[in-house]
């Protein structure tokens, strides 16, 4: 959980440095998403995947971006279900 930790925030901080004004809107659109889903309170993990896989874009890190697109098409298919 700590590598985790580590890689999200330096993910957010090259984000926050490198987002084009369209990448900023794609994670306004998945957080905007995210709160819709926990006002009613269905899941979030699609959106959670979007969310993630638009930060990683932004930071123009590709490892990081294709290991999120990895998870995401994991997760449309329904082989994560769960945190």
């Amino acid at each position: 959980m700590e590598a985790r930790t580590v890689t999200e925030e330096n993910l957010a901080g090259l984000a926050a440095q490198r987002a084009s004004v369209l990448e900023i809107a794609r994670i306004d659109k998945a957080v905007q998403q995210m709160r819709d889903s926990i006002a009613t309170k269905a899941s979030i993990l699609k959106v959670d995947m979007s969310f993630h896989l638009a930060i990683a874009a932004a930071a123009q890190w590709r490892t990081a971006e294709r290991r999120a697109i990895t998870a995401k098409m994991s997760c449309d298919r329904g082989s994560i279900t769960r945190y």
